[in-house]
């Protein structure tokens, strides 16, 4: 892979994942791929800030930081303020538990994407094993600071609309914008687009009109200044269709650059034993996702080949 294509990628995301532990316990939970691991970043301020003039050249324009539960790891607000300073657009993705650290996070400048998956107290506690109040306390006081917040909840590959009425009325309670994320199964592709276009559909019968369209996710506006975001599955085909202008590299607690979630068909997981030598390698870790993912020239090629595997998928399954 050309150099070329890697300075032209225009928006570098980083996601740093901070720590494998968390406070709930979700039944959905990925762990960002890390399954099983309970161990802490060993990320500094001062490793943060080699990490960022390594990846700075190469279009770096977004850092967020997730887990596990981010804000289990000392020293968060500090890594969140330095990221803001250096003008970076920074978000902390977390269950909304400990407000007291997200008060800190919104001190220093971040943004926080705060995971309900269900407005329901009931369903909720099911879900996490949480109590839905918790949240509601945290939504109240970073509200009560003039936090910029979010509120981040799983899709359905089959629609509820209950889940979609109920999900646009909390966050409306707190006057926040909520994200329904379409869960990435390279298996479930077709179901995926159906789902994307089901969305659509019952924002529209709920009032919200679509704002923006893109490879990656749809904007809906409605009454008051409220808005959604429904984000499309990635995989594989909006890869393609964004590997040119949009990338996202996650940083492990173990110091490996993984694309995605270290799923080999977009990329290859890259181990480092210093963060010094993860920046050294945000050149790599970018020719291997615009290699697995596809160029301009090589997109088409690259399509059929994984909607094959995702064919011969849905059969096993």
């Amino acid at each position: 892979m050309s150099s070329k294509v890697v300075q032209g990628a225009r928006f570098l995301s980083l996601r740093i994942l901070l720590t494998e532990r968390c406070n709930l316990a979700c039944v959905f939970c990925h762990n960002e791929g890390q399954e099983g691991l309970t161990g802490l970043s060993p990320l500094k301020v001062r490793d943060l800030r080699t990490l960022l003039d390594a990846a700075g050249g190469r279009g770096l324009r977004q850092i967020k930081f997730s887990g596990g539960e981010p804000t289990l790891f000392p020293g968060l607000p500090d890594l969140v303020r330095l990221c803001v300073e250096a003008g970076y657009d920074t978000a902390v993705i977390s269950n909304g538990v400990d407000r007291r650290a997200l008060e800190s996070v919104a001190a220093a400048g971040g943004r926080i994407c705060v995971n309900v998956p269900s407005a329901d107290q009931a369903a909720y506690a099911r879900l996490t094993g949480g109590v839905l109040e918790r949240v509601r306390v945290t939504l109240d006081a970073l509200r009560g600071v003039g936090a910029e917040v979010a509120i981040n909840s799983y899709a359905r590959l089959v629609p509820d609309v209950k889940h979609i009425e109920s999900m646009l009325s909390f966050a409306n309670e707190y006057r926040v914008p909520v994200k329904f994320l379409l869960p990435c199964q390279v298996s479930a592709i077709e179901k995926q687009n159906r789902a994307h276009l089901s969305y659509g559909e019952a924002l529209t019968g709920f009032g919200y009109t679509r704002s923006a369209d893109t490879p990656y996710d749809s904007t809906w506006n409605g009454e008051h200044g409220r808005r959604v975001r429904v984000v499309k599955p990635w995989c594989p085909s909006a890869c393609h269709e964004v590997a040119s202008h949009y990338r996202s590299i996650r940083l492990t607690t173990r110091l490996q650059l993984r694309p995605c979630f270290g799923n080999g068909r977009f990329g290859e997981t890259l181990d480092f034993g210093s963060v010094e030598a993860c920046g050294r390698g945000i050149d790599r870790a970018l020719s291997s996702f615009a290699e697995a993912c596809g160029d301009r020239a090589g997109v088409r090629v690259r399509r059929r080949h994984l909607a094959g595997v995702a064919e011969r998928e849905s059969h096993v399954r």
